[in-house]
């Protein structure tokens, strides 16, 4: 009677975590959808304008019910990888708490079958609290790594507009059209900082300050020295894409001395083995 109640318990517990999962596949669409619609921009007589939206009572309630330190940590690394508004803050705070859920329920359930493994579940679940972090920090390494690999292409074409003779604005407004990934997204939004009266001081600085990423808050501090003392910006820019290119390719070539101690692990653990087994028979 007992052991048919434990698995009558565990039934409740696996069918209530399945129902977690299918709300937060249904939550995580919505946040994607949002997302798409919220880093678009809306093109009118020239005018980059970014688009809106409220948060809803439910949305307003985890934001309240979340301390303010964790909130503050989340909007500094959300905008690390281009996600400005409590849109981006609330389905954040909806994944951590949601993973937290599924944890507490494998946690009941390891308490219904050995109350002594209870602790470790309740350890497992504030573990699971922090997984969206974990996946966050990847997504702003993997950022920042893309906007410093297409940085000097597109620091390339904007030297040759300006010896062109374009005005720098111009020119920049030619290289948001032909760039592309992350490194578009922010153009487009220094564009619309431009667009709306910010100073070119100002703009860059935002632009370094909102990416976190250290080839584009070396490439606005140049900016903003070559436009506070006058120097001739088709030369910054050449002199940027040039040691950007020659980081990019020390790099490559760090990672190419590390390639024999990865593949040492790899090929003791596979061929030794092999190697054994061919010897003793």
């Amino acid at each position: 009677m007992i052991t048919s109640n434990i698995f009558v318990d565990i039934s409740i517990l696996i069918l209530a975590a399945l129902a977690i999962g299918v709300v937060l596949g249904r939550l995580q669409a919505t946040r994607r959808s949002r997302q798409n619609l919220a880093l678009g921009y809306e093109r009118r007589f020239g005018v980059v304008r970014r688009i809106k939206y409220e948060v809803s009572e439910f949305d307003t309630f985890v934001l309240n019910s979340t301390p303010m330190s964790i909130r503050e940590s989340l909007i500094a690394k959300l905008r690390f990888v281009g996600k400005q508004g409590d849109v981006f803050l609330v389905a954040q705070l909806k994944q951590k708490y949601g993973w937290l859920l599924i944890g507490l329920a494998f946690a009941f359930i390891l308490m219904a079958l050995s109350p002594s493994t209870g602790a470790f579940g309740f350890l497992l679940a504030i573990g699971l609290f922090f997984v969206p972090d974990l996946r966050l920090a990847e997504q702003i390494k993997a950022r920042q790594v893309q906007i410093g690999n297409l940085l000097p292409d597109a620091l390339d074409q904007l030297t040759l507009l300006v010896d062109s003779g374009l005005d720098f604005q111009t020119a920049f407004v030619r290289v948001c059209r032909n760039s592309s990934g992350s490194l578009n997204d922010e153009f487009q939004r220094t564009l619309a900082d431009l667009q709306l009266g910010i100073t070119r001081k100002e703009a860059f600085e935002n632009l370094g300050i909102r990416t976190g990423s250290p080839v584009l808050k070396n490439f606005a501090r140049a900016m903003v020295l070559a436009d506070l003392f006058g120097v001739p910006i088709s030369n910054v820019l050449r002199s940027q894409a040039q040691d950007l290119r020659n980081a990019r390719r020390a790099r490559a070539e760090e990672e190419a001395q590390k390639i024999p101690t990865k593949i040492t692990f790899p090929l003791v653990a596979c061929l030794l083995p092999v190697i054994l087994i061919l010897l003793v028979g």
